[in-house]
């Protein structure tokens, strides 16, 4: 059997500032720089990056996080997608 890359994917909306989530279990955080926070009234829109991957999560606003720090968030491997790198085929 050949191997395949893959990518993950999960919804703004599954990824959570870690302070709002109270049970976590192993490999489902991560530490993100925030580099843009989009405010929307009762929830923000906060652009991060890690590892040279960017992307977006819709937190609630009492989340508040801040352009230019470092927080860890929690994604919600209930809802992760995995896609054939090469194909764009939905795996999972």
């Amino acid at each position: 059997m050949g191997s395949r890359s893959v990518v993950f994917g999960v919804r703004p909306e599954y990824i959570h500032h870690r302070n709002e989530v109270r049970e976590v279990t192993d490999g489902q955080t991560a530490k993100v720089n925030v580099t843009v926070v989009e405010p929307l009234g009762s929830e923000v829109y906060a652009y991060m990056s890690v590892g040279g991957q960017e992307f977006i999560a819709r937190m609630n606003a009492t989340a508040k996080p801040l352009a230019g720090e470092t927080i860890e968030v929690v994604f919600d491997t209930e809802h992760l997608h995995i896609f054939d790198k090469e194909t764009e085929q939905v795996l999972a």
